[in-house]
């Protein structure tokens, strides 16, 4: 969200990412950003039965939200502003929000814009939302290691390529 509004921002790792700006936790029904103290539009959390939520598995919230088609125009983010190269990372058994399909939603968006930067997605088969096996939200232990060990040498390598071009 950041990198869409500051061009001084060169470069954008994103790590389980949403595509839009979603309801902020709680009971306020309010945006979970802000900008210039004007609150961002945003997709607002559906009729559910909050009680089936154990452990922050939301994913099935979130999936039931992304399907309110105006809300996801209007709260969908700009990411075609960005000023930089991205680098995407999800996990396909992300528990807390569905970051692969938000991903394929990012990707789709910068195709369509025919975004000018170099962007990328790395998409984890058994990984959830922490792409780490050091906690788990999704995913199996092993699968998150994965993530994390094949997910950090492609960030410190993003981050060599961001810097080079300076």
């Amino acid at each position: 969200m950041l990198a869409s509004k500051y061009k001084q921002i060169e470069g954008v790792i994103a790590t389980v990412p949403s595509s839009v700006v979603f309801q902020g936790l709680g009971p306020q029904g309010k945006s979970s950003w802000s900008y210039h103290s004007e609150s961002i539009p945003f997709v607002p959390f559906p009729e559910y039965d909050y009680s089936k939520i154990v452990n922050s598995q939301y994913v099935e919230v979130y999936k039931l939200a992304l399907k309110q088609t105006e809300a996801v125009e209007k709260a969908t983010i700009k990411v075609e502003n960005i000023n930089g190269p991205i680098l995407l990372l999800a996990g396909k058994e992300d528990t807390m929000w569905p970051s692969a399909q938000m991903c394929d939603m990012i990707i789709k968006r910068l195709d369509g814009y025919n975004f000018p930067h170099w962007y990328k997605l790395f998409s984890y088969e058994n990984a959830g939302h922490s792409l780490n096996e050091e906690y788990l939200m999704g995913g199996t232990f092993e699968g998150n290691k994965q993530a994390r060990l094949d997910s950090g040498p492609r960030i410190y390598n993003f981050l060599d390529m961001v810097s080079s071009q300076k």
